[in-house]
């Protein structure tokens, strides 16, 4: 069994006027991703890809469709769209899952900073 890559980070978010932790667990099959102010987990959103290869499109030609579907706490609109910008920026074939303590819904370049901080390593 292999051990996960973690890589944390301290990102500051202008927008929300918040300090958060963010932390990327990377193993085989999936990338955990914690978003916390509080040193705790939050809210957790699983995003993935689902392959479709429809039987009149060549072997070529595979579309891919996205679920994103609420795993533990409140299902909001923003957890999903967080885990999504998440999921898109780390460009990964793998399913990810994003937890997060923030309550209030953070701006898009908020989230394009804790995107900017999952693609940076920093081993912990």
């Amino acid at each position: 069994m292999d051990f996960p890559s973690i890589d944390k980070n301290c990102v500051s978010l202008p927008g929300a006027s918040l300090k958060v932790d963010v932390v990327k667990m990377e193993f085989s099959n999936l990338i955990f991703v914690i978003i916390s102010n509080n040193g705790k987990l939050g809210d957790m959103v699983l995003y993935e890809e689902q392959i479709v290869n429809p039987p009149f499109l060549p072997l070529s030609k595979k579309s891919s469709t996205y679920e994103s579907r609420m795993l533990l706490g409140c299902d909001r609109d923003e957890s999903h769209l967080l885990a999504k910008k998440i999921a898109t920026d780390l460009k990964t074939s793998k399913k990810v899952i994003v937890s997060s303590t923030l309550t209030k819904p953070i701006s898009y370049s908020d989230a394009t900073e804790i995107c900017k901080a999952l693609t940076v390593s920093s081993v912990v």
